[in-house]
């Protein structure tokens, strides 16, 4: 009886060491709190969550686009409602056993609050990094060609991914960038949104100025969405300062 309680007092012991010994800190976390990060660490994780965020934002608007009646592009909302109700007025005169529209075909209105310019594409990713020489801070997307509705889609038709390869668009598909990215602070200023990624340092004015002087935003327009060599060399590659001006276009074909 005795070296049966000996032996259990024993074992719970141990057990109460080894598990004292498992939440112990081991010393990689002693190694990860002495590692120090510097703000612009930080600041440029929020600037990697807020392009990942608009790229997801970006693809869902042209899905919506592409689920759309068409003719929102050349209708105004009102036109486009008396259109909708003059089509249900003839269909339910034309089928009179259907009075609750079960087999309509409905189709609705896309709304493009952000006024965006493109939407023959899908964003692949987002990315957050230094230009090559270390003196511009940039924030970039990689897009690619990609045909939602096509009337052969039986058909490899590779002109049209050659089609949406240009300047113009790759332009147009800058400012959609910058249009959802800024939209996320509310309102259209560069600078509010430098406060959101680097603000934890209770920065003034001039300092925000100074970031948003810096930033670039770029895009990567390519037939396979990559931007790297392992992952194909874009065919253009355009830029833009965060706070405007002339957008830089490279045209990587041109070099081939």
């Amino acid at each position: 009886m005795f070296k049966t309680i000996v032996l259990g007092f024993l074992v719970s012991t141990f057990t109460l060491s080894n598990a004292d010994a498992q939440t112990q800190r081991p010393p990689m976390a002693d190694l990860l709190l002495k590692e120090p990060i510097s703000l612009m660490d930080w600041g440029m994780m929020r600037a990697q969550r807020d392009i990942d965020e608009t790229v997801e934002r970006l693809n869902k608007a042209l899905e919506e686009e592409g689920a759309a009646d068409p003719r929102w592009r050349t209708m105004s909302e009102i036109e486009f409602s008396k259109e909708q109700e003059k089509s249900m007025k003839e269909y339910k005169k034309d089928h009179p056993d259907d009075p609750d529209f079960h087999s309509y075909r409905r189709t609705h209105y896309y709304y493009n609050y952000l006024h965006l310019r493109q939407f023959n594409y899908q964003y692949r990713f987002g990315y957050t990094g230094w230009s090559e020489n270390k003196q511009r801070i940039v924030v970039g997307v990689a897009v690619k060609p990609f045909w939602r509705i096509n009337p052969n889609s039986t058909e490899f038709r590779p002109h049209l991914i050659e089609e949406g390869l240009t300047a113009d668009a790759c332009t147009d598909l800058l400012h959609d960038v910058k249009a959802v990215l800024l939209s996320g602070v509310g309102i259209n200023d560069p600078a509010r949104l430098m406060q959101k990624w680097f603000g934890h340092y209770g920065p003034n004015p001039t300092d925000l100025d100074q970031i948003v002087a810096i930033t670039n935003i770029e895009v990567n327009l390519s037939s396979s969405g990559g931007v790297t060599e392992g992952y194909g060399v874009p065919e253009l590659a355009c830029s833009q300062a965060l706070n405007g001006g002339p957008a830089t276009v490279h045209d990587h074909r041109e070099k081939k």
